[in-house]
This record gives structure tokens, sequence and C-alpha cells, in this order.
């Protein structure tokens, strides 16, 4: 088409089909090479930009366009595509059946309203759609205008000349008052209920049970557990191109992944009985008969760190891992230096009936918090004072946090986290373990103590995240908990998910 300056626009999504040509003695005059040449029912254009109709080979209109466009849009605004794969039929898969990352995870700063029109051009039953480009066009204006209209008021509010008046010093007290009521009036607004949105995306698509989900530290990708046969080995899911890896190889049964934070060893726990598979004496229980690996990513190399111990995590810094073993009577918590030397006990008990497992590092690697199973009983608790220059220190007394919940998580301060809320109760449990303080209730904010590492840590101390059972060997729910103490509704979570 040609635009009012007279300049020459072509949008092309490869949905036009070449046919040929019939001269007059009814011979086919072809206008492209045969082996390019389209039959009914086929599909043509560039696979990734192409809609769910088009590559069903289904009649084609203008909607089908609108799709294509969406997808462009989408690329503009993420810098990458939204259905990406090594072949075209693994980018048809994603184009029928999986949605696009969503884009405020890919590009934080970009509108709300502008990922709603890219949303719904994406909409792959075309009713749903864009009906025409005209709509488009209506709320990318309105987009636009409503985008310039806070930044002419911002810019208003910058230029506008002082003026010396008896009233100006009034009115600035006046504005903080009303300021200060708003604001207080807002935190008692807030209090009152949770105000938090939950979405989940589902991110894994195997038959067999996935558990474990563990972000990387660039947050591109999870490490997790899918079943092979009768055992489990360590997949990686990057969640740009959609690609599931295998990492692990062999008889042997493997769970609990994790992240060094530099990004290039995974540590987890391999099964010493080949076939065997790893099991709890019960739904809260121990494992046994396991030790713990560690595969460096660069070389593909396998190495034992230490027998009989289950649950690692690295420490912040990367120079330290902790895990749960019996290697001096019921289960503790230990510490030992990354290569698997020097191990030291965390963690004491009075009851040789209570065992202390999965353990968890706070952002800053000062503190550690931990599962205390007791029979029938699982609480989470907190080690406090730890003390880097001496490794770690043994704490008879322990803080209790949570009572009846169990696999407690330090979660990255993003939009997007890896579980979320369940309880209605409120309680703000970071305050408990940053300041000491073991009442309820929401109280103040957290302070920042490091910087985001892993889904096991956060920006602020005053948000976490914990997995709360329901009913015993039946239900878990994964738990979210904002640093006001805001929880959400449950879900129920059968499938590896991204909340």
């Amino acid at each position: 088409f040609v635009t009012n300056r007279g300049q020459a626009k072509i949008l092309d999504f490869g949905l036009a089909k070449v046919s040929s040509k019939q001269n007059t003695d009814g011979v086919s005059t072809p206008t492209i090479d045969s082996e390019h040449l389209t039959s009914p029912g086929s599909t043509l254009g560039t696979v990734a930009y192409m809609s769910p109709e088009q590559v069903r080979g289904k009649e084609l209109d203008p909607r089908s366009d609108l799709f294509s466009f969406g997808a462009v849009l989408y690329e503009m605004c993420a810098g990458t595509l939204p259905f990406r794969g090594e072949t075209s039929g693994v980018v048809f898969e994603f184009i029928l059946n999986r949605a696009p990352i969503p884009l405020v995870r890919l590009n934080p700063d970009l509108p709300v309203e502008l990922e709603r029109i890219v949303a719904k051009c994406l909409e792959k039953d075309r009713n749903l759609r864009y009906q025409h480009a005209s709509d488009i066009r209506i709320d990318l204006q309105r987009l636009k205008r409503d985008t310039d209209s806070v930044r002419s008021s911002t810019l208003q509010l910058r230029m506008q000349p002082r003026r010396r008046s008896a009233w100006v010093i009034p009115a600035i007290i006046c504005a903080f008052a009303v300021i200060a009521l708003v604001f207080v009036s807002g935190v008692r607004w807030r209090s009152s209920g949770p105000t938090l949105q939950t979405a989940l995306f589902q991110v894994t698509f195997a038959e067999g049970v996935e558990e474990y989900p563990v972000w990387s530290p660039d947050g591109r990708g999870l490490l997790y557990t899918g079943e092979v046969g009768k055992i489990h080995k360590i997949f990686h899911k990057d969640l740009i191109s959609g690609r599931d890896s295998q990492l692990t190889h062999g008889d042997s049964d493997e769970l609990q992944p994790t992240w060094s934070p530099d990004g290039r060893r995974v540590a987890f726990v391999r099964a010493r009985q080949p076939g065997v598979r790893l099991q709890p004496g019960d739904v809260f229980g121990e494992f046994q008969d396991g030790d713990v690996w560690v595969l460096d990513l660069a070389s593909s190399k396998e190495s034992r760190l230490v027998e009989n111990a289950f649950n690692p995590t690295y420490s912040p810094d990367g120079r330290l891992l902790a895990v749960d073993a019996s290697w001096a009577g019921p289960r503790r918590i230990w510490v030992l230096d990354r290569d698997g030397h020097n191990p030291q006990q965390v963690t004491t008990d009075t009851s040789e009936e209570v065992a202390h497992v999965a353990p968890a590092w706070s952002p800053d690697g000062k503190k550690m918090v931990f599962q205390n199973l007791a029979r029938t009983k699982f609480d989470i608790r907190a080690a406090d004072e730890l003390d880097h220059k001496r490794l770690l220190r043994q704490h008879p007394s322990r803080m209790v946090i949570l009572r009846q919940v169990h696999l407690f998580f330090f979660l990255p301060k993003r939009r997007y986290q890896h579980l979320e809320s369940a309880r209605q109760t409120r309680w703000d449990a970071f305050r408990r373990i940053a300041t000491g303080d073991d009442r309820g209730g929401t109280g103040r904010r957290g302070r920042d103590l490091a910087r985001w590492q892993t889904y096991r840590f956060c920006h602020a101390a005053s948000e976490c995240g914990y997995l709360e059972t329901t009913s015993p060997a039946t239900e878990r729910i994964a738990t979210r908990v904002s640093r006001r103490g805001d929880q959400h509704n449950p879900r129920r979570q059968s499938r590896s998910m991204v909340a």
C-alpha cells in the first residue's frame, strides 16, 4: 500500500500462495519452480510466524494475518520469537498447543496494555483474536495517547514556574498531610486482605511425574527431575527456546538437583543401587541410600562429593555446600566446602526422634532454615547467628517460625515466582528470620539482604514461599507469602509449573 506521503509499504507474512497461469493452449506455465509449489491442504509461509489455522492447512482469512502481525509485534517487544524450535515440527507444536513466554517476563518495562494487545493477537482461536486490523490500530492509538498523557503531565509538573505566594507553604503542609493520610489509609487497606495476583504457566509436558524445579541463576531455565522408565533423571528446561535437555544418564535414580550460584555446576542426589528409586521412609521421612554428586556442565564430568547425604544447596557465594546427613547419629544439617571436604555439623537437638532436613540459605549466607521432622509433626526452623569466619557454629536453641509446614524457600523478587500462596492466616515470616521476632502479624518490612541468586534467594528478606501439606500423603499446596504477609488462594499442582 501507499502512505499519505507517497511511500510504498509492503507487508508480507508469507500467506500469499503462488499459482500457475494457464496459457491459451491450456498448458500450465509455471511462475516458480515446481518443488516450491503448494498443493491443496498444505501450508506455505515463514514457519515461526504462521497462525494455528495455517499450520493445520485450513482456509485462511485476514485474522490469520493478525496472528502473524502479533508474532512480529512480540518479537519487536521481546527481541525473540514467540514460538521457537530447532525443527518445523517443534515450532508447529508450540504454535498449536503452547503459550509464548509472557512479554513482561522478558521485558518488565513494557506497559501491561501492550502485553494484552499482543496476547490478543496471538490467540489460537481466531474467533477470540482481533477481528480487524483497525481494532488493533485503535488499541495502539489509545495506548499511545495514554502514555503521552502521562509523560506530558510529568513534564508540565517539572516545568511549572515558581510563584512566591503567601499560600505556598501552607499548601505544601496540607499536601504532605494529605499524602500521609492516604499512605496510612493505603497501608491499612492493604493489610485487610490479599492484593497480589498469581498466574500459573505450565512449562513441562512429559507424561511422567516431574518434580524438584529449580531456577537457573540467570532465570532463563529450570532444573527438574523427570521420569525415564522406572527411575528419575535430571533435566534442564530452556524457557526461551522451550527445549528440554537430559543432563544425566545411567541406571540410577536421581533427585534434588540444585545450581551452583555461578551456573557452572549442578549438584544432585543419586541412588547407590541401580534401578532402585529413592524413597523416604514415610511421606515426611528421611531419604536413605543416596550420595551427593556434582555435574560440571562445561565438561559433562560427574564426580561424587559425599556419601549418604541429601538435599544439597550451595551458599550464595558458592564456597559452601549444605546437606542433611546422618553421619553422627540422627539426621542433622551439615556444611562442607564446595569440593565435599571439611564437614561440620550445624544443627543439634536433644531428641534423637527429631530429624533436620532440607536446608536453605538466606540471601546473605548468615542464616539458614530447615525442616524439623518429628514423627507426624513437621516445622520450619531457623538457625541464627551463623558465622562465616568460623564456618558455622552449632546452636542448640532453634527458633520455630512455621508449624505444620515443610519445604521452605526463599524466592526472587520478580514478577514471576516459583510458588504461589495457600493459607489465609497472616504473618511475616522473614521478620521472624531476619530480626528474631517470633511474633505473628505483618510487622515491618525486612531489609534487603543480598541480590537475587536462584529461586531459593530473594531481594527482600520479607518475601518467602513454602509448601504446605493439607492432608498427609495426599495433597500438597505451593504457597507464596509476600513481604506484607499477603497470601493467595491455593492451587493444587501435579505438574512442574512456573508461577
